[in-house]
């Protein structure tokens, strides 16, 4: 959970994540680099041997957009333990590694294949509009394991992570949600991406805070091919 300090979505579920340092910095760099930052699981691959555990990098996403109009590539990583079971029990892992943050104020976990199902409780979804085009948005409701007096009892996972979540248990259990979600065999949105640099609505630099709005159908075109792949 993102502390309610932080300046965008405080207070809210995310993955681990942030942007390179430099130029050349790869997408599963940032990924361990921030991870070990944000939730204490080492970057460097000797000390979390030591640790008992190993990471193996499986696949790098296509890049995903965000509501603020940023480029997201998320990585795709396996946690298995060393010359144990190989099956790692990731809450025990978080519980030995992380240490609250400026960043970070809270840790969880939820069983991956949940992402995929639309059980009354945990699921809920909606369309949204989003820059005149039709989005699905969704909303999964993780129980909290502790919680102080006044707190709610629950995570919301939703937005972009929910996004990447579904996503990611699509392809690795290699079917499609329960919920309406994007249309089979598309994940990420690097071709949307690619349209708005080619429009030079991306790849400048920004001021910080500055936020960017964009109506996609009077960038693309109401007829546009690439808007008219991503409508359910």
């Amino acid at each position: 959970m993102r502390t309610t300090q932080m300046s965008s979505f405080g207070g809210h579920a995310a993955l681990p994540g942030g942007k390179a340092d430099y130029e050349g910095e790869s997408a599963i760099a940032v990924a361990r680099r921030e991870t070990h930052e944000e939730i204490g699981i080492s970057a460097d691959d000797g000390e979390l041997a030591r640790q008992g555990y190993r990471m193996e990098h499986l696949t790098t996403l296509p890049a995903y957009l965000s509501r603020n109009l940023l480029a997201v590539r998320p990585s795709v990583v396996y946690l298995s333990g060393v010359g144990h079971d190989p099956i790692t029990d990731l809450p025990q892992v978080l519980e030995k590694t992380y240490l609250p943050s400026m960043e970070v104020s809270e840790v969880f976990s939820a069983p991956f294949a949940d992402f995929l199902s639309n059980r009354p409780g945990w699921y809920t979804g909606k369309y949204v509009n989003w820059g005149g085009l039709k989005w699905n948005q969704h909303w999964f409701k993780t129980i909290r394991k502790k919680k102080e007096v006044g707190e709610t009892g629950w995570y919301n996972v939703w937005g972009l992570t929910a996004n990447i979540l579904i996503d990611a248990a699509r392809i690795a259990y290699q079917r499609e949600p329960m919920m309406e979600h994007r249309k089979p065999g598309l994940i990420g949105d690097e071709e949307l991406i690619q349209g708005l640099m080619d429009h030079h609505i991306l790849g400048r630099e920004r001021v910080r805070g500055e936020s960017i709005h964009v109506d996609f159908k009077k960038v693309f075109g109401k007829r546009s091919p690439l808007l008219q792949s991503r409508q359910g």
